[in-house]
C-alpha cells in the first residue's frame, strides 16, 4: 500500500506517527522520503533510535520498532481486532462471541496457547492499552523504574569488608563460610560437594568481573529464599542451593545450577548479559509477564518499562508480584514488587 498521497493529505486517513527516544537531532528527522510500508521498516532499521506506528482511522495497524520487531495489525468488517501478526512468528487470533472475545496464540501456524473468553471490557484494558505509556504503581511503589542504569552498574558500591559487616549486622547465616551442596547426576540426589567459600567475597569478586553493583545480589538473595535475614538455614535446601532463583523456572527447575557458589556465579554473569543485549530505545512495553495473566486492578501481562537496568531485572524475574498468591490468598507480594520492598528494607532504597 502506498503511503504517500495519505502524507500529502496531512493525514486524514492515514498517519505515521514518530516516537523518539532521546534522540538529539530531533527537528532532523523527517518522513519525507517514507511512501510505502517497506520504505517505513527501512527507516526504524537504519536510524535504531524511533519507533513508527502506522494508523488508518484511528486504528493502528502496523507498527516497527527498533528493536527489529514489527507488527501487522488486521480487522474484520466491524472494524474489530482480528488478527495481530509479530515478525517473530507470533500471532494473536481474535474470535468474538456473545460471552466476549476467545484470544489464541500460535508460534509459527501453531497453537500454543488459548486464553479462552475474555470480556470485551477486559480485552480492552490488556491490549489495546499497550500503545500509550501507563505508570503502574503497587501501593505507592513505582514498578516501572526499579533501579536506574547507572546504580545497577554501581559495583563498587560495598567492598567485601563492608559487606561482611552488614551480614554480621543482620546476623546472617551469611556471614559464616557455606558449605557447598548439589545434585549428583548419577543418583539425582544432593550431595556435598567437598567445598567451602565465604559469601562476601564470592558476591564481590563476580560483581566487580560483571560490573553488577553487589546490593542487587543481596536483595535477590533476600527476596528469593530470605537468607539475608536467616540465622539458621540447612546448607543442603533448597534455600541455598536455588539461592538466587537461578534455574528455577516456572517450567520447572534446571539441576545443573543447583548449588550456591553456581548461583552467584551464574546469576551475576546473567544480570550482565541481559544488560548487554538489552534493547537501546525506552521507554518500551514488555509482555506476558505474571505468567501472561491479567486481574483486573491488580496486575496485567505487561508493563511498560523505562530503563535498561529495569528490563533486566524483569527478563530475571517476569512478574510485578506473584499473581499465585494472590489470585488464592489475595495478598499482594512477590515478584519485582517484593525486590523493591526489600531495597527498602535492607538499603533504605540507596543504591551508592
Amino acid at each position: 500500500m502506498n503511503l504517500c498521497l495519505k502524507i500529502k493529505m496531512i493525514t486524514f486517513s492515514l498517519g505515521i506517527v514518530f516516537l523518539f527516544f532521546f534522540q538529539p537531532n530531533f527537528a532532523k528527522a523527517s518522513t519525507e522520503n517514507i511512501s510505502t510500508f517497506e520504505q517505513a521498516e527501512e527507516y526504524v532499521n537504519k536510524h535504531q533510535d524511533v519507533n513508527i506506528l502506522i494508523y488508518n482511522n484511528n486504528q493502528i495497524i502496523a507498527e516497527y520498532h527498533a528493536d527489529g520487531v514489527s507488527v501487522n495489525y488486521a480487522y474484520d468488517n466491524l472494524s474489530r481486532l482480528k488478527e495481530i501478526d509479530y515478525s517473530n512468528g507470533l500471532k494473536e487470533v481474535y474470535s468474538y462471541t456473545n460471552k466476549g472475545v476467545n484470544v489464541q496464540v500460535y508460534q509459527k501456524n501453531k497453537l500454543i496457547e488459548n486464553q479462552g473468553i475474555i470480556s470485551q471490557a477486559k480485552t480492552n484494558d490488556v491490549f489495546f492499552s499497550k500503545k500509550k505509556y501507563e505508570k503502574t504503581t503497587i501501593n505507592k511503589v513505582n514498578m516501572n523504574n526499579l533501579i536506574s542504569n547507572k546504580q545497577f552498574r554501581n559495583y563498587k558500591s560495598m567492598t567485601k569488608k563492608q559487606l561482611k559487616k552488614f551480614f554480621k549486622k543482620k546476623e546472617s547465616i551469611l556471614q559464616y563460610p557455606v558449605k557447598i551442596y548439589g545434585y549428583d547426576k548419577k543418583t539425582n540426589a544432593i550431595v556435598d560437594k567437598n567445598k567451602t567459600i565465604d559469601t562476601s567475597t564470592y558476591i564481590i569478586n563476580y560483581c566487580k568481573k560483571y560490573k553488577i553493583n553487589p546490593k542487587i545480589i543481596v536483595c535477590l538473595l533476600q527476596k528469593e529464599q530470605s537468607l539475608v535475614t536467616a540465622q539458621n538455614a540447612d546448607y543442603n535446601s533448597r534455600r541455598f542451593v536455588y539461592a538466587l532463583g537461578y534455574g528455577a523456572t516456572d517450567d520447572g527447575d534446571l539441576k545443573k545450577y543447583a548449588r550456591f557458589d553456581k548461583q552467584i556465579l551464574c546469576a551475576t554473569k546473567r544480570l550482565n548479559t541481559l544488560y548487554k543485549k538489552a534493547p537501546k530505545s525506552y521507554p518500551r512495553v514488555m509482555k506476558k509477564i505474571n505468567y501472561n495473566r491479567t486481574k483486573k486492578g491488580v496486575y496485567k501481562n505487561y508493563i511498560w518499562i523505562d530503563n535498561k537496568a529495569t528490563y533486566v531485572l524483569y527478563k530475571y524475574t517476569p512478574h510485578t508480584i506473584d499473581a499465585d498468591i494472590y489470585d488464592t490468598s489475595n495478598e499482594i507480594s512477590g515478584g519485582n514488587y517484593l525486590f523493591k520492598l526489600v531495597s527498602k528494607s535492607l538499603f533504605n532504597g540507596k543504591w551508592n
